[in-house]
């Protein structure tokens, strides 16, 4: 019943986790149960019915060894009732006795089922236990199988229980069972184990049999040969025990670990790591790498100049420790290309324009990058930091710099005194902490500036001066200098020579203090001799001068001695050019008052000659033309004189209108070629197609007339003068041309220049002042073209061509309508030559105007407040009152307001016009008038005359 007890929950168990082997042993029993059940119906007669159970014990066995105590129960079961029913009589006298029968089957049927039941849940937990013990073994061996180690245990008497698969092919066996077969004595011969100098290695000496020992088991670098394999190996030997409770050996688990690869790899990595070594070491940029945190791993012999750190002192630390840098200009803390790296994952570029900071508190001027070390797998390994020094570069840039700037403060003023000083000031602290200029002028030598960053240390300076002067006699300094018009550099100036310079202990300490550490000298020059001379003086800085710098002092010596120089000419050029102008003005005074007083005489010839010709003959006409003639030639004189004055200062104005091309040449003709002139000369004119020009009408007119004079003057009798006039739509040529007496070509190019003396010049040989041609050329230019002459030689003629412009050639209205009618006025003439004044008024009485004269300024002002003119025409140069004063108040006299006031002067200058238009005059005619023109100002302003008045 025990058995049961213990075996039937467990059945059930077995039932509930899905064993369905009960059911299969069941049917295995029913199976036995029909078939003892043939057998014993089929031996009956011999078995007899004694005996109804009789072998259904082996039916019920079979069934619990298949299916376990259920089965053996259900077995049980079946084989009652089939035996009760088949084999055992019925009566009621037999019950007891069957009853205790089945009773007694069914308790063994329940005994042999449990026993037999027990022994099959023994089985099964006897073979789950064999499962799972091979399960582990399995799992053991395939784990031991992978590590990268080979693996053997032994029990304190040395014997290997247990190996893995990777130290039996080691010691070249072909299988775990054939190393387990080996005693270790062999397993040592066949691996031929030596120490690492190459010794033979005892089984005694290994870790797994010292400890077995008791003996320390330190870990050993063995060499060793695979079995069957010539090649000397590398490996790892060590060893671990496991002990029981009192500490005693109980097993030695030996490791043995092939490092021959590892060795070649790390031998290659060595190999590489020299060579990148020996290569960082050759290049001239100084190198730093760091691991992922940013901390020093490597520093090349360059880097360790440029950083003043060792490279044993550096390792290890962070990058910051030992490059520290900082912006050049604002001296801002820069951080490091490294962390740029580390934060971004990508190279970064050069930056400028930084310093980097030593630990003696010295400063360089570096360019750096960094680049990113990645592993196979692409992880960041480190930073790679490249950096160069760079101060010679950044000194010549600076040197550049300065002296650029220099140069552009030198070229940009003509004061050579506040120039010097300024580049005394550019020099600190770009090219020295202290600079000066010094100039010796009248044998007095003068310091123009003195230059430091603080303005203290100037004044101290200026104070030891004045009470030390500089020795004139001593062997180096501004003195010297000025005495052998050499250069000086002292690259380091020693203790001694700052200490011979004082006179007394006190002066020996101020110049000390100053701390002058290096020194230039160089010279200014003028023609070669020495006129001053630029100091530059290094000493708070540290720095000190080269050849180079020595170089930049020269050349900044050369081009200020080229500023003082320009500055000194610009000077002297400046006070001949004041001199020149005040004669300029003198000779243009002069000119203007020869022209006034020239024309003012002209004036009553003219028109006393306009009357003479306007009365009825008197037998003097050829007189008369005569005078006529050469008045206009005089007035012609005085005109060019005051035309070349204008050109030359550039004071020609223009007066711009469309005029037509015949208008021009036939005003031209009506001053050269007055009907009945030159009958000895044919004259040929000829202009295909009218055309206008946009031109000063008058000064063209001027540029013809001068042309087809020269050609009068030149051209014997009986020549031919031809005039051509074209244009091409854009410009206007007019060409004069004779078969007159012709120019030299050695004396082309001089045709067109004042005053010429050459015999063939054009305008000299008949007379004249030689101006024509220059005044032609001058009117032409200021209209924007050119004039050209030609000739073939002497008595071939001339051909001069003038090429203008067109401009805009639109005709205004006014060009096209008749010349108005002057309606008669009352005219005021004031004028302090009477016979001009008296003249003009004859002529304008014969015109039909009321003419009334006066010769000064009060007795004008009478006059025009009886006579009440419409007209004025004002001498503005009176005696007393001028005519620009007597205009005003003749205006404001009553009934006068709106008097038209003409000036009519001597002075002909743009100045003179421009007065008389800010006085609101009408017009300004030059003297002497012309008749044409005076009638052409009284028509402007005039009221219209009524219907049918003559």
């Amino acid at each position: 019943m025990r058995t049961l007890l213990s075996v039937l929950p467990e059945q059930i168990r077995s039932v509930r986790r899905g064993d369905h082997s009960w059911l299969s042993g069941t049917l295995f029993g029913a199976a036995l149960v029909f078939g003892t059940t043939v057998v014993k119906l089929a031996f009956a007669e011999s078995i007899g019915s004694p005996t109804p159970f009789l072998l259904y014990f082996a039916a019920i066995m079979g069934a619990a060894y298949r299916g376990g105590v259920l089965a053996g129960l259900a077995t049980t079961i079946l084989s009652a009732l089939v035996a009760k029913v088949l084999f055992m009589p019925s009566g009621e006298e037999e019950r007891q006795r069957e009853l205790a029968a089945v009773s007694v089957f069914l308790f063994e049927g329940l005994c042999i089922a449990s026993v037999m039941g027990g022994f099959i849940v023994q089985r099964t937990a006897a073979r789950r236990a064999v499962h799972e013990a091979e399960l582990a073994t399995a799992q053991r061996d395939l784990v031991l199988s992978g590590v990268g180690e080979g693996i053997a245990l032994q029990d304190p008497q040395g014997n290997i229980l247990y190996a893995n698969r990777l130290a039996a092919e080691t010691a070249g066996c072909s299988s775990v069972e054939e190393f387990l077969a080996l005693e270790p004595v062999e397993v040592v011969r066949r691996l031929k184990f030596q120490d690492a100098e190459g010794r033979p290695l005892p089984l005694e000496e290994l870790p797994g049999r010292r400890l077995i020992q008791g003996l320390s088991a330190p870990e050993l670098s063995v060499r060793f040969h695979r079995h069957g394999d010539d090649k000397e190996r590398w490996g790892i030997v060590r060893a671990n025990a496991l002990r029981d409770e009192q500490g005693r050996v109980q097993y030695v688990v030996n490791l043995f670990r092939d490092v021959t690869e590892a060795r070649e790899h790390e031998a290659e990595l060595s190999l590489a790591r020299e060579w990148f070594q020996i290569a960082l070491r050759s290049i001239g940029d100084a190198v730093i790498a760091t691991d992922p945190e940013g901390n020093i791993n490597l520093l090349n012999p360059i880097a360790e100049q440029l950083t003043g750190w060792k490279a044993e002192d550096a390792l290890g630390r962070p990058l910051e420790d030992v490059f520290k840098i900082i912006r050049e200009g604002s001296r801002e803390t820069v951080e490091s290309p490294v962390r740029q790296v580390l934060r971004s994952g990508s190279i970064v570029g050069l930056a400028n324009h930084t310093l980097l900071l030593r630990p003696d508190g010295s400063e360089i001027a570096i360019d750096d990058s960094a680049s990113p070390i990645r592993a196979s797998n692409d992880e960041l390994a480190g930073v790679i930091l490249v950096f160069r020094d760079v101060s010679p570069k950044r000194a010549d840039e600076a040197r550049a710099a300065f002296l650029a700037r220099a140069t552009e403060e030198l070229n940009s003023s003509l004061d050579y005194r506040e120039t010097l000083a300024t580049v005394a000031r550019l020099a600190v602290p770009a090219m020295a902490d202290w600079c000066a200029v010094d100039i010796q002028e009248d044998g007095t030598l003068t310091r123009l500036a003195v230059a430091h960053v603080d303005p203290e240390k100037v004044e101290r300076l200026r104070e030891l001066e004045r009470r030390y002067p500089a020795d004139p006699e001593a062997p180096n300094g501004v003195h010297h200098i000025l005495r052998t018009g050499e250069s000086e550099m002292i690259e380091e100036i020693p203790r001694e020579v700052l200490e011979a310079q004082a006179r007394d202990e006190e002066h020996k300490g101020a110049i000390l203090e100053l701390g002058l550490g290096s020194y230039i000298g160089v010279p200014l020059k003028r023609l070669g001799e020495p006129f001053g001379v630029i100091t530059l003086v290094m000493a708070e800085s540290k720095r000190r001068y080269g050849e180079k710098d020595l170089a930049v002092a020269q050349t900044l010596a050369d081009r200020a001695s080229l500023a003082v120089e320009n500055a000194r000419l610009y000077r002297d050029a400046m006070g001949a050019r004041e001199i020149a102008e005040a004669a300029s003005r003198t000779k243009d005074e002069f000119l203007a008052m020869l022209g006034h007083e020239l024309r003012n005489p002209l004036a009553p010839i003219r028109s006393a000659l306009e009357l003479m010709s306007s009365l009825p003959g008197d037998g003097h006409d050829r007189e008369v033309a005569i005078i006529q003639r050469q008045t206009d030639h005089l007035v012609r004189l005085v005109d060019d004189l005051l035309d070349v004055a204008r050109i030359t200062h550039g004071r020609l104005e223009l007066e711009r209108r469309p005029a037509a091309i015949s208008e021009i040449i036939e005003r031209a003709l009506e001053v050269t070629w007055p009907p009945g002139a030159h009958a000895t000369h044919q004259l040929h004119v000829e202009i295909p197609v009218d055309f206008s020009i946009e031109c000063d009408f008058v000064r063209l007119s001027q540029v013809v007339a001068n042309l087809v004079h020269n050609s009068i003057k030149y051209t014997s009798r009986g020549g031919n003068i031809w005039i051509l006039a074209k244009s091409d739509n854009k410009h206007a040529t007019i060409t004069v041309r004779d078969d007159g007496m012709g120019i030299d070509p050695a004396t082309l190019d001089q045709v067109f220049q004042r005053f010429v003396q050459a015999p063939q010049a054009l305008d000299r040989a008949q007379g004249g002042l030689g101006l024509g041609l220059s005044i032609v050329q001058g009117i032409v230019s200021a209209h924007g073209g050119r004039v050209s002459a030609r000739s073939d030689g002497l008595g071939q003629g001339t051909e001069v061509t003038v090429e203008l412009p067109l401009g805009r050639i639109s005709i205004p209205p006014q060009m096209e309508r008749a010349k108005k009618t002057v309606t008669p006025a009352r005219i005021l003439i004031v004028d302090d030559n009477r016979d001009a004044c008296e003249l003009l008024a004859a002529l304008l009485e014969l015109e039909g105007h009321a003419v009334s004269t006066a010769f000064d300024g009060p007795s004008a002002l009478s006059v025009a407040d009886r006579e009440k003119p419409e007209v004025a025409l004002l001498d503005v140069g009176l005696p007393g009152m001028s005519g620009y004063e007597l205009g005003q108040r003749l205006r404001s006299l009553p009934g006068l307001e709106d008097i038209r006031i003409v000036a009519v002067t001597g002075y002909g200058r743009p100045q003179d016009h421009e007065r008389s238009q800010r006085e609101s005059f009408l017009a300004h005619l030059v003297k002497p008038i012309d008749l044409d023109s005076l009638r052409a100002v009284l028509a402007l302003g005039q009221k219209e005359a009524p219907s049918g008045a003559s």
